[in-house]
């Protein structure tokens, strides 16, 4: 855009330097007013193109500019919205890491509660084993006594 639009300045400047201005000063010696009004046409309408493409360059330029701003705009947004759903599933892993760290104790605890509940049943088995065998051998002792000391 910018380029095109000075290669053309150039090469209008350098024709109206070069060609242009020696022509005029010829002109104007002879006092040829019909073609010096003409030669200033000319540059006139050289420079009004040059306008013309100077305000479209510049309205290319500032919708350009536009656009450049809102995709940064756009950008910054979603960098907002990834950050703060990057900071919520940090929570989110922090929260899920915890709980499982308290159940995993709890897990723990209860495996501990049951050991201790097994270890006392078994210690109450063998309780009640040895009382039965006790049982069992007092009743023997006594079916075993001699019958005259049960009639006495």
């Amino acid at each position: 855009m910018c380029s095109g639009l000075m290669k053309q300045f150039m090469t209008t400047a350098e024709y109206v330097a070069n060609e242009m201005m020696p022509m005029m000063k010829k002109v104007i010696k002879k006092r040829k007013s019909k073609i010096i009004r003409d030669m200033l046409e000319q540059i006139s309408d050289k420079a009004k193109e040059m306008k013309t493409e100077a305000e479209n360059v510049r309205d290319r330029y500032v919708a350009l500019t536009g656009k450049l701003q809102q995709n940064i705009s756009d950008v910054n947004t979603r960098n907002a919205t990834v950050e703060q759903q990057t900071e919520e599933l940090k929570i989110e892993k922090e929260e899920a890491k915890s709980l499982k760290q308290q159940y995993e104790k709890e897990q723990r605890e209860m495996e501990e509660e049951r050991r201790r509940t097994l270890n006392e049943i078994q210690r109450m088995k063998e309780q009640r084993d040895e009382l039965l065998a006790r049982a069992s051998n007092d009743q023997n002792r006594y079916f075993m006594l001699p019958n005259s000391d049960a009639c006495s």
